[in-house]
Order: C-alpha cells, then sequence, then structure tokens
C-alpha cells in the first residue's frame, strides 16, 4: 500500500512549530559555520590562486621553448635531404629536399606537445570537444569520440560549423585528428606520439578552488526558503484556530445568554438535585452536561441547584460529578428525572 505523503497544510501547528524552531536552530548554527567557511576561503584562496599562476606561467614558458625548437627543427639544413623517386628521375624530375623519418616523427611530438599547451592555455579547445559538437550539428555515423578522416573533411566543409571549429581550417589539428582517430581504431601501425593521449584527455588550467563560504550560503538559502514556507503554513493554521476559538467563544456566549434568559421563567425547587440540601436564596442555573462539552441551554439540561453543588460541579459531567464528590447517582438521577430533566 502506498504511504500518503503529507504536505505542510496538512500537519498540526505543534508538528510546524517544532519542525520550524529545528530549522532555525540550524539556521543560526550554519550562520555561525559561515564565519568559519569564509576565514578559510581568506586562506585557501591565495594558495589557490598562487599554484594556478605558477602553472600558467610553466606553460607559457614551455610553449615558447617548444615553438622555439619547432622553428630550430624546420629550418636546420641537416634535418633535410633530397629525394628523388624512381619515376621522377627517370622523367628527369629534380630531386626535393624532404625532411627526414626521424626528425619528421620528433616534429610531430613537438607539434603535439605545443597543442597541448595552447589548450592548456586556453588558446584553443581540446580536441575531444569536436566529437561531442559534431553530434549536436547532425553528423551521422559518429560511433566514436574521435571523428575520422572523412568525418573531418565534412565538417570543414560545412560553413556553419566552421564558424564555431575555425581550427578545422589548421592543417596540422586536422592531422593530429586524423592520427588520433586511427590510433583510437587500432589501424595504425606506428606507436601514438609522446603528447598524443595528453592531449586527447587534457583541458583548459583551472583554478582548483572554491569557495565553503559560498556552499554554507547556498544551504543557507535552502533552508531560509523552508523556514518561510513553514512560517506561511504556521500562520494559515493559526489563523484555522483563531476562527475556530472566536467560533467557540460566540457559541458558549449565545448558550449562556439564552441560559440567562431561561432562568427567569425557572422556578427553582426547595431542595437542591445534586446534594439534597436547601437551596434558599443562593440557587444557581445549571447545565447537568456542561457546555464546554457540547451541551445546549435546554430546559431538559438546566436545573437549579445550590451555590456550593454549583461550584464543585463547574464543567463536569454529572457522571464525573458524582464519582468525584461521593454522590449517590441513583437519587440524583430520581430527583432530576421528577423535575423532567435529562442527563
Amino acid at each position: 500500500m502506498k504511504r500518503k505523503t503529507n504536505t505542510l497544510a496538512d500537519l498540526s501547528p505543534f508538528v510546524l512549530r517544532t519542525r520550524l524552531e529545528r530549522a532555525r536552530r540550524m539556521v543560526a548554527d550554519l550562520q555561525r559555520e559561515r564565519d568559519v567557511a569564509r576565514q578559510l576561503d581568506q586562506q585557501t584562496r591565495p594558495v589557490a590562486e598562487r599554484t594556478f599562476e605558477q602553472e600558467v606561467a610553466e606553460a607559457r614558458e614551455r610553449l615558447e621553448r617548444v615553438r622555439s625548437q619547432i622553428h630550430r627543427v624546420r629550418e636546420d639544413p641537416s634535418n633535410y635531404r633530397e629525394t628523388l623517386t624512381l619515376w621522377g628521375a627517370l622523367s628527369g624530375a629534380v630531386a626535393k629536399p624532404t625532411i627526414s623519418k626521424h626528425v619528421a616523427r620528433q616534429l610531430i611530438d613537438l607539434e603535439d606537445e605545443e597543442y597541448f599547451l595552447e589548450v592548456r592555455l586556453g588558446y584553443k579547445r581540446p580536441p575531444s570537444a569536436l566529437g561531442r559538437e559534431a553530434r549536436a550539428f547532425g553528423l551521422r555515423g559518429l560511433d566514436a569520440e574521435w571523428p575520422d578522416k572523412e568525418h573531418v573533411e565534412w565538417l570543414a566543409s560545412q560553413p556553419k560549423f566552421l564558424e564555431r571549429w575555425p581550427e578545422l581550417q589548421d592543417g596540422r589539428f586536422r592531422q593530429f585528428m586524423q592520427r588520433r582517430a586511427e590510433h583510437h581504431r587500432g589501424i595504425w601501425d606506428k606507436p601514438s606520439t609522446k603528447w598524443e593521449h595528453q592531449v586527447s584527455d587534457c583541458g583548459p588550467i583551472i583554478l582548483y578552488w572554491s569557495s565553503q563560504e559560498e556552499e554554507v550560503v547556498r544551504r543557507i538559502k535552502r533552508l531560509s526558503d523552508g523556514v518561510a514556507a513553514l512560517e506561511a503554513a504556521l500562520g494559515a493554521q493559526e489563523e484555522k484556530l483563531a476562527q475556530l476559538e472566536s467560533f467557540k467563544a460566540r457559541a458558549l456566549q449565545t448558550e449562556r445568554d439564552l441560559a440567562r434568559r431561561l432562568r427567569l421563567s425557572f422556578i427553582p425547587s426547595d431542595d437542591c438535585p445534586y446534594c439534597g440540601n436547601p437551596i434558599g436564596t443562593t440557587a444557581r442555573l445549571d447545565h447537568i452536561y456542561p457546555v464546554s462539552k457540547g451541551g445546549l441551554s435546554t430546559r431538559s439540561n438546566l436545573v437549579f441547584v445550590c451555590f456550593d453543588c454549583n461550584q464543585k460541579k463547574s464543567d463536569m459531567t454529572l457522571s464525573t460529578f458524582v464519582r468525584r464528590w461521593g454522590l449517590d447517582r441513583g437519587i440524583i438521577e430520581d430527583r432530576l428525572t421528577s423535575l423532567g430533566k435529562e442527563f
């Protein structure tokens, strides 16, 4: 059986007050915790900022060195050798300088490290973002994180996508994406470069710090919203109670007014029907079944009694009154019956 979940409007004022007091205590505790968190933030933020600035400075310095190395490798004539294919020799072509395979591999490593540092410094976006945006753009058949050569060529031919990814116009970036896709699919027999996997998973350097005070403030905000909801619910419940109390007071006053009017038409008996003593001049009109418990001001529920019995009975029922004061219930009932009363 599914358990019914009570809303705040279904809860009693007592439960609402208990919850409200507990929520207010929690808010007060968090306010004190916020002061402590502020002091911690003042201590930890400068350390995190110095670490961040140091990482950025080291990355910039390394990027300058890598770019210098790339420039030297490309400009060094000893890294090139003249090559001529057999067909070129037969056709009379002139030999062209070509970079050696070993140096080409070194250059690829440097270019990948350059790209890695540019991503870390936020100059360029990480290549892993290309696959996500390609899917969002509507590229079909992309079953892996890395688009292959055909996918990259197709994306580079889309003007709208080029506006979002101008890197696709960079030949080195496209070559990197192609190499990474081939490694991802295991179709390239050469080992991956030193920096290739790091570039694939890297992101920009960020400030690894979060404000504890802000977290406490968010918790205070959530609790404060709960306190406001409890206060609103309690206010509504207290308004209902006030209306009920007002109605009860009016009903009691109406019954008392009616009893006073009926008193004028009643003739008191000589003896008190409760104790049997003479009433004398201290007769009081009593509700046999008390008004506070729903008794009505009718002839059958009103009877003259002595002052002492009226004070003793107060708002007790007849059975409680008889038991409290050790009276004979049978005799009292006979007396009330003879007077035409109901009890």
